[in-house]
């Protein structure tokens, strides 16, 4: 099992190192996916990818997470680290490739989301947590490092404006209440 350390402050988090093998992690880090924010502040309208039963074949090693979000390891690590039942919930996996002009408003999720998990794949600036509006701390970015909370309204988070030169991979695993198209 991989081991996740919690961080309550300014409100509660989990890291964990080496958190996909290395197969997956390859793959996550060799698709060939650049997209550029469409609306600054926000994901919404952006030509997107999402790993599902849909493109299996395309993405073997990241489809094997997938099902194992459905029923296997990695639910169980999610469930096991944060005391939740994620079994009638619905996950969603998505390779982020953000390139040129980026920024994250600080928001907190929509409380139909029940986890929000990021794996850094680079040394791009990880997520910026903030206590209330101000900048609290940014999460140190690491190859391979997965950052993980329980939206709520206390959860805000963001990335402040930057122009990235190179693609900023990473990998974002949510289980939603309900299924997303």
């Amino acid at each position: 099992m991989i081991d996740a350390m919690m961080i309550s402050q300014p409100w509660t988090y989990w890291m964990a190192d080496d958190f996909l093998d290395s197969e997956t992690l390859l793959e996550v880090k060799n698709i060939k996916h650049i997209l550029p924010q469409q609306n600054y502040g926000t994901r919404l309208n952006s030509n997107r990818l999402f790993v599902n039963d849909t493109n299996a074949n395309l993405y073997p090693y990241l489809h094997s997470l997938f099902q194992s979000l459905i029923c296997g390891y990695y639910r169980n690590f999610f469930e096991q680290v944060t005391k939740c039942d994620f079994s009638n919930l619905f996950p969603r996996l998505e390779v982020i490739s953000d390139i040129g002009t980026f920024y994250l408003e600080p928001h907190h999720d929509l409380l139909e989301k029940k986890l929000s998990a990021i794996v850094y794949t680079d040394l791009h600036q990880g997520t910026t947590i903030y206590d209330g509006v101000a900048v609290h701390h940014v999460v140190e970015s690491k190859n391979n490092r997965c950052m993980f909370f329980i939206p709520a309204p206390n959860t805000m988070h963001g990335y402040p404006y930057t122009f990235l030169h190179k693609v900023r991979r990473c990998l974002i695993i949510n289980y939603w209440t309900y299924e997303l198209p």
